[in-house]
């Protein structure tokens, strides 16, 4: 027989269990399909069927009682007496042979039969017993190996096991049920499918490939060496295509099903009655623990903690970095003052024009690296980047550099409404940049604080507020990546909104952004980079 001790636990365990009963309807159906799909796991099931009911079966054991029938009482007793009376046998010396005493075989005495004794049939079947599990015993150290280890846990924050208190990063992980009580952690099968967890969190993990979810919610990453890994639920099964995803149970046993990237086979139901459809990436679904039934939802971006990194303390849930919250003093995911920001040393809290000055580093936000009032030729950057193709402004600069509407600003005067939006919220952020004023921000510093996320680019809006005194004024945006131009766009007021996309490289160390006042002469340029966002990138782990 070929070996593979892998499928020889598996079809050794769910044979066994379905011997004595306890194999539940889902491991039936497992045991029934490596049979129908494998020949070895079809020779492994047999052997163990045969040996197990040759050891279970009675009679082998009671036919010893009927063993004496073959010896025949008379037959023995003839032969003894003949013995007695036969001559001695001489055995001759061999030319080889020294001389010795000649031997004389002794006749053997009478042979006494003791009475047949009877074996009451409660021992036999306690013999029978006992043998049958001594040997199965035997037959699981033969037939089974060392459980495999499918498994490893790479990372986890604050988690708390239930009855596994010295389960810790590092540590392998084998088919089983698990149960993370409090925390967060992160799994990774042998196949490469990454599992992140967010306590209260039940699940079984089944095999390399596969992982049952009774409760609570798991973010799978599948990258392509891994597809076909699944996630089953009380009510359904999703099986990959090449995607990310997340899947939620409720105390119901009712679930979702997120897909964020690539493709998945949704299969929803229980017994007989399936519900099958292919889910792409935008799209969600929610399967009705007692009808099989599949309802379709909005797809929740930050439905599910996606990346965990101990080292930084980090835990992303799939937003985008916000760069006005960084600007407001948070570290872009929430946290941010609105109307907080960061005030060049020649601007006033009250509004009112004053000429700019150089290059001011920002010491109490290590994630911005400082700003400036752009003017021809201006430095950029605390290493001495310069931005050669700035143009020639009036030199002066008007506000602070704000997450939202800055201080001393009435919030009547409509300096974040864009294009009939307000921006002067958490859910809508925005940087508001009356020119002439440039901010630049340290990528370096920012890819610290996300751990081992990627960063893979720059997104915003752009525009002049919706103010009545900006009917005339034009602004002009730019975006620079370590000092080179990357974007630039000259926006009259009020009459358009430009998109930003730019692509971002892990080398990339400056980002800068600048408004400059066009040399118009028109003084209310309320311009603002509003959704201003880092797209980050569980993939691209730098």
């Amino acid at each position: 027989m070929r070996a593979d001790p892998k499928l020889m636990y598996k079809v050794s365990d769910l044979t066994l269990r379905s011997l004595n009963g306890t194999l539940d309807e889902k491991g039936l159906k497992c045991l029934e399909g490596l049979l129908e799909t494998s020949p070895l796991a079809m020779e492994y099931y047999t052997e163990i069927v045969l040996t197990y009911v040759g050891l279970d079966d009675s009679e082998g054991i009671l036919g010893l009682q009927e063993a004496d029938r073959v010896f025949d009482r008379d037959l023995w007793q003839a032969l003894a007496e003949e013995e007695q009376i036969a001559p001695a046998v001489v055995l001759e010396k061999s030319d080889k042979q020294t001389e010795k005493t000649v031997r004389q075989v002794r006749p053997v005495s009478r042979i006494h039969f003791k009475s047949r004794r009877t074996v009451s049939r409660l021992a036999v079947y306690t013999l029978a017993a006992s043998l049958s599990a001594i040997m199965l015993f035997m037959v699981m150290i033969l037939f089974t190996s060392p459980q495999p280890d499918i498994a490893v846990l790479t990372d986890s924050i604050d988690a708390e096991w239930e009855g596994f208190d010295g389960l810790s990063v590092g540590n392998t992980l084998r088919e089983g049920e698990l149960t993370l009580v409090r925390g967060y952690a992160e799994i990774e099968f042998n196949e490469g499918a990454i599992v992140t967890l967010e306590a209260p969190a039940n699940i079984i993990l089944d095999s390399e490939r596969e992982i049952t979810v009774n409760r609570g919610k798991a973010y799978a990453y599948v990258p392509p060496e891994a597809v076909g890994f699944s996630v089953s639920t009380p009510a359904s099964r999703v099986v990959d295509l090449g995607t990310e995803f997340g899947v939620a149970v409720g105390q119901d046993g009712t679930s979702e099903l997120h897909v964020y990237k690539g493709e998945t086979f949704l299969i929803a139901g229980r017994g007989e009655a399936k519900n099958t459809r292919n889910l792409k990436a935008g799209s969600a679904s929610q399967v009705d623990y007692a009808t099989g039934n599949v309802v379709e939802m909005e797809i929740d971006d930050s439905a599910f903690v996606r990346k965990i990194d101990s080292q930084s303390n980090f835990i992303w849930d799939g937003r985008n970095l916000n760069l006005a919250d960084i600007v407001g003093g948070g570290k872009g995911f929430g946290g941010g003052r609105l109307r907080h920001g960061v005030p060049h040393p020649k601007s006033k809290i009250k509004p009112g024009l004053e000429e700019g000055s150089a290059y001011v580093l920002v010491d109490k936000n290590n994630l911005i690296d400082g700003v400036f009032v752009p003017n021809g030729e201006t430095q950029i950057s605390s290493t001495g980047l310069v931005f050669y193709d700035c143009p020639q402004t009036s030199g002066y600069v008007y506000t602070s550099v704000s997450y939202g509407m800055p201080q001393g600003t009435s919030e009547d005067d409509k300096m974040m409404t864009l294009n009939g939006l307000d921006y002067e919220t958490e859910s809508n952020p925005a940087i508001s940049m009356h020119a002439n004023l440039g901010v630049t921000f340290d990528l370096n510093n920012i890819r610290t604080e996300i751990g081992s996320l990627g960063i893979s680019g720059f997104k915003s809006l752009c525009g002049v507020a919706d103010r009545d005194d900006t009917v005339r004024s034009s602004v002009g945006f730019y975006v620079l990546v370590d000092g080179e131009k990357k974007f630039h766009k000259l926006i009259p007021a009020q009459q358009e909104i430009a998109e930003v996309d730019i692509d971002l490289s892990p080398d990339d160390r400056f980002l800068t952004l600048i408004t400059t006042d066009a040399g118009d002469g028109q003084p209310s340029d309320w311009a603002m980079f509003a959704e201003p966002v880092l797209v980050l990138d569980a993939e691209r782990r730098e």
